[in-house]
């Protein structure tokens, strides 16, 4: 079994808080329409949490670079995988989003799934 390292582990947990705090402000931003000093302290709040997609970058760099790996083996395995599940998951997501907005599976649906996913919308 690998050993966990507690200071990562204890970073992804910040890390996954943030990520949630984020989604769930953003989405009461919008559902309820707020606004005034409620809006401010709310965008205050979802702001200030927008270091977690750096945190997790940083700490799956300092576990790439514990490693002695080639940067041949690190391409085939690791960012391999990583881009299917960004392509996969990022592709789902847009045909979702697409199919709900046009309600209809047709070629501009895929295209502008393809749209969405190489664009990051």
């Amino acid at each position: 079994m690998k050993k966990r390292i507690t200071w990562i582990d204890i970073l992804r947990i910040i890390g996954m808080i943030g990520v949630i705090t984020i989604h769930i402000v953003g989405n009461t931003i919008n559902t309820f329409g707020l606004s005034g000093n409620a809006k401010t302290i709310f965008l205050v709040v979802c702001k200030s949490c927008y270091f977690t997609l750096p945190l997790f970058v940083m700490i799956s760099g300092s576990l790439f670079l514990s490693k002695d790996i080639c940067y041949k083996d690190m391409f085939l395995k690791y960012i391999k995988r990583i881009l299917f599940v960004i392509v996969f998951i990022g592709g789902a997501f847009a045909f979702m989003e697409e199919f709900f907005i046009n309600r209809t599976i047709n070629m501009i649906l895929i295209h502008n799934v393809f749209n969405r996913i190489i664009t990051g919308g």
